[in-house]
Parts: structure tokens; C-alpha cells; sequence
């Protein structure tokens, strides 16, 4: 499915001297975002910050423009289960991996360097690599970052999740093994997989349960159930 989304941004400058303001502005900006899936299972992803410009105005009546509009377009694909490769650019290329192995643990890799413009350094190419540990609602999350000029930078995070409302897929089965897209009208007319839900929580949850098969299927096939309190069905 595609997704638009937008943010409206209000931006105030204000400036005091001995307890007296001496300058006040203020303005809006607009940022604007747009996820798209691509055939072959690839995702574009478009971004546009403060577009047309962001202005703001003084309390005197002069207006002045503090943001151009900035862009960045990125492309990502998953060519194998848990593998997803992704690449965007703006005023830097990027490129980068994950492979995540039975959703726990992830590696990942990449790399970023400016392009080639008159303010720019042709050799400001900054490799890095990095893992994520996920067990049960913590995360640990390093990285390793190797800049041209500067010294080695490490990144390490924990976080934290807690949700009252778990649900989890216990196990997942589509009947037919083989599939063939010629029998597509008979499998809408059957059951065609099952689905193992676990809710943990003491109330009761609706959810809603979708199937996409890639090649197979140009859209998700969804159902909505409710799930019991503390219930697996």
C-alpha cells in the first residue's frame, strides 16, 4: 500500500537582553513524506523538508527565509527473508544492510559519503558496522562508525518496551503447498491458511490479520477477529 504523510512545523526565534526582548520572530514550515511499494518487492520512499523554503517573520515586518528545501529519495528491497538492502540520497549517498537471523539478532553494515560538490571533500566516505540484540522487550543496539578525518565513534543504545497489549503469532500455515496463481479463484472459495494468535493481555484485543504472498498476490488478504483475554487460538 502507499502511504502520503505530512508534518506542519511552527518555528519561533525569540531574543532577550537584560530582560527585555529585542527580537521575536516566527513561521510555519511543511515537511512532506511518501512510501510506495515497486514491483519484485522493492519500496520507494520519498521526503521533502521544508518545502518551498521555511520562512519566518520579525516583529519589525522583515521576513527572511532560514530553511531551503531539502529532499531525500531512497529505495530498499528484501531479496531473502530477514536481508534488506536499502540506498537513499540527498546532498550523501547511503548505503546499507541488515539481516536479522530468527529475530533476534541483527548485523548490519554500511556506508556513507558525501557527493561531489564545490563545498564538498570528494574523500569524506564514512564506513560503519553494527548489531542488535532483541530479547524479549529489550533492545541493545551498537555501532561502529570510521570517519575519514575524525576519530572512531561507537553508538550503543538500550531500550526499553513494555506493552500490555501483546499479541503474538504462535505459528502460520498456508495450506496449499504448492501454490499456482492459475488456482487463485479456488483458494477465495476455501481455507486457505491458519494463524496461531496468543494475546497476553487481561482484555480483550482486535486485531487484524493479513497474508501477502510476493508474486502471487498484488494485494494482502486481511481478516479482523477479536482474541479472548489470555487466550491462544
Amino acid at each position: 500500500n502507499t502511504a502520503i504523510g505530512g508534518t506542519l512545523k511552527y518555528i519561533t526565534q525569540d531574543a532577550d537582553l537584560d530582560g527585555r526582548s529585542v527580537m521575536s520572530a516566527s513561521g510555519l514550515g511543511f515537511d512532506l513524506g511518501l512510501l510506495a511499494p515497486l514491483p519484485r518487492g522493492f519500496r520507494l520512499g520519498v521526503a521533502i523538508q521544508d518545502l518551498g523554503g521555511t520562512s519566518i517573520g520579525h516583529d519589525g515586518g522583515v521576513s527572511e527565509q532560514i530553511f531551503d528545501a531539502r529532499w531525500r529519495i531512497g529505495i530498499a528491497h528484501k531479496p531473502v527473508e530477514g536481508l534488506t538492502l536499502a540506498a537513499d540520497v540527498d546532498d550523501h549517498l547511503r548505503l546499507g544492510a541488515e539481516y536479522w537471523i530468527r529475530g533476534q539478532l541483527a548485523l548490519r553494515a554500511g556506508l556513507r559519503t558525501v557527493l561531489d560538490t564545490p563545498e564538498s571533500r570528494g574523500d569524506a566516505t564514512t564506513p560503519s558496522v553494527g548489531f542488535g540484540v532483541k530479547y524479549r522487550f529489550a533492545t541493545l543496539e551498537y555501532a561502529y562508525e570510521q570517519h575519514p578525518v575524525l576519530d572512531a565513534t561507537h553508538y550503543t543504545s538500550l531500550s526499553l518496551a513494555y506493552n500490555s497489549k501483546i499479541v503474538e503469532i504462535k505459528d502460520a500455515t498456508v495450506r496449499p503447498n504448492p501454490i499456482f496463481r492459475s488456482l487463485y479463484p479456488h483458494y477465495q472459495e476455501s481455507e486457505f491458511f491458519d494463524v496461531v494468535l496468543s494475546n497476553s493481555s487481561p482484555q480483550p484485543l482486535d486485531v487484524t490479520v493479513g497474508l501477502m504472498l510476493p508474486r502471487t498476490m498484488s494485494v494482502p488478504h486481511t481478516e479482523r477477529v477479536t482474541l479472548p483475554p489470555q487466550s491462544t487460538e
